[in-house]
């Protein structure tokens, strides 16, 4: 620290720059007429200023590298992402969920068909620990959870058409789309575009599957349903047709079903809302047949609360 005590006393010896006649020269603004006593007030904080920013600049200097930490001693700055879960397989063939990090090394098998099951629409809990899922097998078909190895597996619900989980932001609560209000309703085909036809309405559920209540009650179909990061409000999904060619749109809701907005309607399906971090923006695919057989591009709402 000598050179840097050596640098200061230096500073110390040079002469103070005459700010006053310069500044005194410019002319006002806003209308407020100049004073030598606010002239020189102003001049002294920003000479203040950048003698604050130079004591700041030369501890970062001269202080080491070590990176900064915040109160609890964490590292600031963003935080590394986990692994990239996505569905391998599908169509006429069978599927299965599988892992990879970041950078694409270390691809796993999460989940496989060995056993049966036929989990999709994985939800992560807030704290990454657990996940839920949808299950389309027969004899146990509805919501479960478990944890990212499958161990501990819970089935919450046992509905034919219970369908895409999503956990509230403090853990719990799951929301899901069902056919539970109905039970005279049969299995729904699964798969785009078909299930856009089934005649879901939204539910929520405690996180131990205990207090399903129904939150939608619309004729339209209701499905894809997520939680705003602060939980205040829900994105949806909402069958705004019912025709061969079916017409979603976006709509958000209260967690207790009012204050029913639109959001976004297109000429194509408008699904698959994800929330933006700052909780006022909307993600969503929209898809529509063209010439071409068919054309999907990502659009961006803002969300008026």
């Amino acid at each position: 620290m000598a050179d840097l005590d050596e640098r200061f006393r230096s500073l110390s010896r040079s002469g103070s720059p005459d700010l006053w006649r310069d500044i005194e020269t410019r002319e006002p603004r806003f209308g407020i007429p100049p004073t030598p006593g606010v002239h020189r007030a102003l001049a002294a904080a920003v000479a203040l200023v950048i003698a604050i920013a130079g004591i700041g600049l030369a501890a970062v200097t001269f202080g080491g590298s070590e990176p900064a930490t915040g109160t609890s001693g964490s590292l600031l700055g963003p935080k590394a992402n986990g692994e990239i879960w996505f569905r391998v397989g599908g169509g006429e063939g069978g599927s299965r969920i599988d892992a990879v990090a970041p950078d694409g090394s270390s691809r796993r098998v999460v989940f496989s068909t060995d056993d049966g099951s036929h989990r999709s629409r994985i939800s992560f809990s807030p704290d990454g620990s657990r996940i839920a899922y949808d299950n389309y097998v027969v004899g146990g078909t509805g919501i479960g959870t478990a944890n990212l190895d499958g161990s501990e597996a819970v089935r919450l619900t046992d509905g034919v058409n219970d369908s895409w989980p999503s956990w509230s932001p403090d853990g719990t609560q799951i929301l899901f789309s069902s056919t539970s209000y109905d039970p005279s309703i049969g299995r729904c085909e699964a798969g785009s575009p078909h299930e856009f036809d089934c005649p879901t309405d939204i539910y929520v559920m405690d996180a131990d599957g205990s207090n399903v209540v129904r939150v939608t009650s619309d004729a339209a179909d209701e499905f894809m349903p997520v939680w705003s990061p602060d939980g205040s409000t829900i994105a949806f999904v909402r069958n705004t047709e019912k025709a061969s060619v079916p017409r979603p749109a976006i709509f958000t809701m209260r967690p207790d079903g009012s204050d029913v907005l639109l959001v976004a309607h297109t000429r194509g399906r408008a699904t698959a809302p994800k929330w933006g971090t700052d909780g006022r923006t909307l993600y969503f695919p929209n898809c529509q047949r063209d010439e071409d057989g068919g054309n999907c591009e990502i659009y961006a709402a803002e969300v008026r609360n």
